[in-house]
């Protein structure tokens, strides 16, 4: 409760007659701070330019002064209580008349102690104190005079009782000062007490205004009530949907557009209106949206999905579904509804790339097994043609001429062989024969080959980290790859030439950047870059260049292997190639490696061919001249050798002697046994025997199965005397099998 109310309830009745004593007492009591702070001030003044024997004067003002703080603080913490009027009335009027009155004693006490200059000081300091009593007492014209007459008069008659007429004179001076001031201060209370008739006029007229307003807003609210609840339901519907709904009229202007499409466009709804919607549709799905409005008009219900041109300029897809607007049985335009279909159409995007992956990785199985089948065969003839060169070359010896072409026929076994290998890394993603390797070390020996064969217009730039770790590879596999990359630069600068640039370098591959090459894992990598400047690859093509057989290359300049065998070469490594390329701006092809951290670079010894001590040597193969091969080769070498062409054969001689053996050499694939099956019936018996087993293409075993089912070598065809002859020495000598 405010001190406002607190004194309305401590009155018997809120008439107008409270306003007389209620205003003018809250006003004084208001003022009591403002008006005991001054008294105090200008006593201290007084008391330093008036000297005077006595200060009791100086006390009792203070002391009074005091007092009517405290009383004001009292006045202010019981705010919330109610009071009676008359009684704080008449005790604000006893402490303004006790205010007065110790002025006017301090005025008796140093006017008679005071020079003449120091008494008109001090009639200057009473009548300031009069008249700054108007501003805290005139409210209330008794509390003025309880004040002023007690102030003033003493002084007055002293002055009048003075022998000096000039004191004399400022007497009567004060007493017409008296009663001028107290007639202004009559007049001031007047206005005052007129002032606050007014308001509380205005007050009862504030109050029964606002009892109308509150008639009248009862029975707006009680009018209106449905009428906003349709409202509400209906901005529920156009601006808290996600879909943005749409007017037009029968030209196509936009008369009204939700909120909704700010969040789909940038768009803001009040920039849209008395505009064509086909301003806001890309120019290209126009024509057939343009078409379509005029059948919806003319009732045809056609949902639409196009794209609209947002506020940074890009097209964003979007679907509509809309009905014609029938007024008086024509149509005046239509309404409807725009869904936003962003994500829709990316994930459809997504989608149809997944689905064309997986049918490419389809087609690349399919082609592996055919490529794999034809692995195997083709080994085994060049099995038979490397052995048999390696016979010719031994038995003629003497012959030069012979020498030569077999030299020739065995290098060209070995392209061969390189070949196959490449078509089976492709397939099958074989690992054969990797090992440790320097890549710098690899890459100059590289760049040295190709620059004899690379023009003078194509400049070589290098970049290559001398510090970059070893990675697990098959030596010729990254050759190839360095050959090929540098190739397909070549051919694109042939015409023109250019800059062909070759880096090297170390990086950390971290989980932001494996989110965009899928087929890595988070590590460390060796980064292979090739760069050209030359014509580019078309758009529509980078997505098929690792295909096999695709190219871009003339009927008879490409077979589109290249880029599909190094693929193949790569995923093999468990690394990852890219390629970016701008339509005559070049070419970046990037390759990505696993490093091997703290690896030791493997050193290659000399080969040779080490004799046999008459052991006796089992060889199965199912190709008859294999076989005799291996018996050939095994027999010069200084072995004894039981040969047969099948692996039920060898697996009866096997157990019709058990003891007679010292080793098994056996082909893998075989139509009635094969070779491990052959193996784990062996080691079923002699578990201390080795074998070793020869394969074309086998994508059931490898190396490192091999070694877990106790196989002493694995070797790849075509295998070469050498090779044979060292690896069983090897194993015979109880020797870690060589695979090679």
């Amino acid at each position: 409760m405010t001190r406002e109310e607190g004194h309305d309830v401590g009155t018997d009745s809120g008439t107008m007659e409270d306003t007389h004593s209620q205003e003018p007492t809250r006003l004084i009591l208001n003022n009591s701070r403002t008006a005991a702070i001054v008294n105090i001030c200008i006593a201290f003044l007084t008391y330093l330019a008036i000297p005077s024997q006595r200060y009791i004067w100086l006390w009792l003002i203070i002391g009074v002064a005091v007092i009517r703080l405290i009383f004001h603080f009292w006045y202010e913490k019981g705010s919330d209580r109610c009071y009676n009027l008359n009684s704080l009335y008449f005790l604000t009027l006893f402490l303004v008349a006790l205010q007065g009155t110790t002025w006017g004693l301090a005025s008796i006490i140093l006017y008679n102690s005071a020079t003449d200059f120091h008494r008109f000081y001090l009639i200057a300091i009473i009548c300031g104190m009069t008249g700054g009593a108007i501003l805290t007492h005139a409210p209330s014209l008794l509390a003025f005079a309880c004040f002023t007459i007690p102030a003033v008069v003493p002084l007055v008659f002293t002055l009048l009782l003075q022998p000096d007429k000039s004191f004399r004179l400022a007497g009567y001076m004060g007493v017409v000062f008296l009663l001028a001031i107290h007639l202004l201060a009559k007049r001031i209370s007047e206005s005052n007490l007129e002032i606050l008739r007014s308001r509380r006029c205005l007050e009862i007229t504030t109050e029964e205004l606002a009892r109308h307003k509150d008639h009248l807003e009862i029975l707006i609210k009680e009018r209106t009530k449905e009428l906003a609840e349709s409202r509400e339901n209906y901005r529920q519907l156009t601006e808290e949907i996600n879909d943005a709904i749409f007017v037009l009229d029968s030209e196509g202007r936009i008369t009204y557009l939700s909120p909704a499409i700010t969040a789909i466009t940038g768009h803001q709804p009040e920039e849209t209106l008395g505009l064509h919607f086909l301003d806001f549709i890309v120019p290209d799905d126009q024509q057939l949206i343009r078409e379509k409005f005029q059948k919806v008009l003319l009732g045809l219900h056609e949902p639409s999905e196009f794209r609209v041109v947002d506020n940074t300029g890009k097209p964003h897809w979007v679907r509509t579904s809309s009905r014609p607007i029938i007024r008086d049985g024509r149509p005046t335009g239509l309404r409807g509804i725009l869904t936003d279909i962003a994500n829709e159409r990316r994930e459809m995007i997504e989608k149809a790339k997944l689905l064309q992956r997986i049918q490419d990785n389809q087609k690349l199985e399919a082609i592996g097994t055919l490529a794999g089948g034809i692995a195997h065969d083709f080994n085994n003839i060049l099995s038979v043609i490397v052995g048999f060169c390696e016979i010719t070359k031994m038995n003629t010896a003497e012959n030069r001429f012979v020498c030569d072409n077999m030299d020739k026929v065995l290098k060209a076994s070995e392209r061969a062989r390189g070949l196959v290998r490449q078509i089976l890394t492709f397939s099958k993603n074989t690992k054969q024969g990797r090992e440790l390797v320097e890549p710098h070390l690899l890459l100059r020996e590289g760049i040295e080959l190709l620059s004899g064969s690379i023009p003078k217009t194509i400049k070589i730039v290098e970049k290559i980290s001398e510090d970059s770790a070893p990675i697990l590879a098959d030596p010729a596999q990254f050759n190839q790859i360095i050959v090929n990359l540098c190739t397909n630069a070549y051919y694109a600068m042939k015409e023109n030439g250019g800059v062909l640039e070759i880096s090297l370098d170390s990086i950390m591959i971290d989980a932001k950047t494996v989110n965009v090459l899928s087929d890595l894992r988070e590590g460390p990598y060796v980064r292979l870059q090739v760069r050209d400047t030359g014509h580019g690859i078309p758009e529509e093509s980078l997505p098929r260049i690792f295909e096999p057989f695709y190219t871009t290359k003339p009927t008879g300049e490409g077979t589109g292997l290249g880029l599909s065998v190094i693929h193949g070469v790569i995923r093999s490594m468990d690394g990852a190639i890219t390629v970016e390329s701008k339509r005559g701006e070049g070419s970046i092809f990037t390759v990505y490696l696993p490093r091997q951290e703290g690896g030791r670079i493997a050193t290659t010894e000399a080969y040779n061919a080490p004799q046999g001590n008459g052991e006796h040597i089992l060889v199965v193969d199912d190709e008859e001249m294999i076989a005799y091969l291996v018996q050939e080769l095994l027999s010069s070498l200084g072995y004894a050798v039981t040969m047969t062409t099948s692996g039920k054969d060898g697996l009866e001689k096997f157990l019709a002697k058990p003891s007679a053996f010292d080793a098994v050499i056996t082909d893998q694939t075989m139509p009635d046994v094969t070779g491990t099956q052959l193996a784990y019936e062996i080691k079923h018996i002699r578990p201390d025997l080795p074998v070793i087993i020869c394969t074309g293409y086998s994508d059931i075993l490898d190396e490192e199965k091999a070694a877990q089912l106790n196989i002493a070598a694995f070797l790849n065809k075509p295998i070469r005397r050498d090779i044979l002859a060292k690896t069983l020495r090897g194993v015979l000598d109880k020797k870690v099998g060589n695979f090679s």
